[in-house]
């Protein structure tokens, strides 16, 4: 049995809101420093930095497992994570999702181009559909796409008041994700008394769905503030998905 320290949503610059050193020369550094030996990255409604990300760190960081993921957004603007087996099925999933999104830009000022990089963290052109808009499917059909596509279903940030699952229903559905994902602000609560607030309610969590937290980051500072401990019997995506269902530990590292 071997311990492993997860941090399973990082973007990257394909994702319009976040830093441009959200580069992998700069992060797989950063996830050593924070003793992070698994991520994913989970751009907004793409992958199409995924392999990128893979190739370099095999290179350089081969200590580190990386597996690919996405951040859709449904028409109900609910973030859903799927985490990947392997690169193919990541890139399917989000051709898929890619063919749904709208072809107009409507991108605001403050958010930064969608950049798409290659093996060597160098930009070498741009996602032009707007990934900060919601995709075509609604929650049920991207639950049965990441279903068949045998990703790890985790429902995004369940403790924010925008794009949450609890904050657009009002609820958590029992039979539609694999795992909940806390966000930093709520950790020290979520592990003091197993619930968190949400617009003034306060949610107590389900006790047959597993708990993650992840850092969301979208800025090399916010890698390494929480991350999941997780026991598993090998480093690999299947042992990985068996240990979430059977233990996870919150770790908060530098969060305030």
């Amino acid at each position: 049995m071997s311990v492993i320290f997860a941090d399973l949503h990082i973007h990257s610059v394909l994702s319009p809101c976040a830093d441009r050193m959200m580069l992998p020369q700069y992060i797989y550094p950063k996830l050593i420093e924070k003793g992070i030996n698994v991520f994913s990255i989970c751009d907004h409604n793409s992958t199409m930095n995924v392999r990128a990300f893979y190739e370099f760190g095999q290179k350089r960081f081969p200590q580190i497992l990386f597996l690919p993921g996405i951040e859709i957004t449904t028409e109900e603007e609910v973030h859903i994570l799927g985490i990947f087996a392997d690169l193919e099925c990541a890139e399917h999933v989000g051709n898929i999702v890619r063919e749904t999104l709208s072809e107009e830009i409507t991108k605001k000022d403050f958010l930064e181009p969608q950049l798409v990089i290659n093996s060597e963290g160098e930009v070498i052109g741009e996602e032009e559909k707007p990934l900060y808009l919601a995709s075509g499917f609604n929650l049920e059909n991207v639950i049965a796409l990441l279903r068949e596509h045998n990703a790890i279903i985790i429902a995004s940030h369940i403790d924010r008041p925008s794009f949450s699952i609890t904050n657009q229903l009002g609820f958590i559905p029992q039979d539609l994700f694999d795992v909940l994902e806390i966000s930093p602000i709520s950790i020290k609560r979520v592990v003091e008394k197993k619930e968190f607030i949400l617009r003034n309610i306060i949610y107590s969590l389900p006790q047959n769905i597993p708990i993650i937290t992840s850092s969301d980051a979208h800025s090399l500072d916010e890698i390494g503030h929480v991350r999941t401990k997780i026991c598993v019997d090998s480093i690999s995506f299947n042992s990985i998905k068996e240990g979430i269902k059977k233990n996870t530990v919150l770790e908060v590292t530098e969060f305030d």
